[in-house]
């Protein structure tokens, strides 16, 4: 692989890891949020505010994946910055 490519990978993995890490981090905080006021979080839900709030094991799930996605985009990014690191 050229530098060339190996700069673009690189780039890669932190503009990704990053946009993973964060998009994670507020899903995760949010869900949080659904578990702690599930009437509240289905309130603000315009299509059925008066429905019934979703289950806690589905609002448990939901912030498992949301910091499993963090998890990644953290590992995703340290990984750029290590390669960027090990280039110089």
């Amino acid at each position: 692989m050229t530098s060339f490519g190996r700069k673009i990978t690189r780039v890669a993995f932190l503009v990704s890891g990053f946009v993973l890490f964060a998009l994670g981090l507020f899903g995760a905080l949010f869900g949080l949020v659904a578990i702690i006021d599930p009437i509240g979080t289905q309130m603000a839900n315009d299509l059925d505010p008066l429905g019934t709030p979703p289950s806690l094991v589905e609002s448990i799930t939901i912030t498992g994946l949301y910091a499993a996605l963090a998890i990644l985009g953290g590992w995703l990014f340290k990984r750029g910055q290590r390669a960027f690191r090990d280039a110089t």
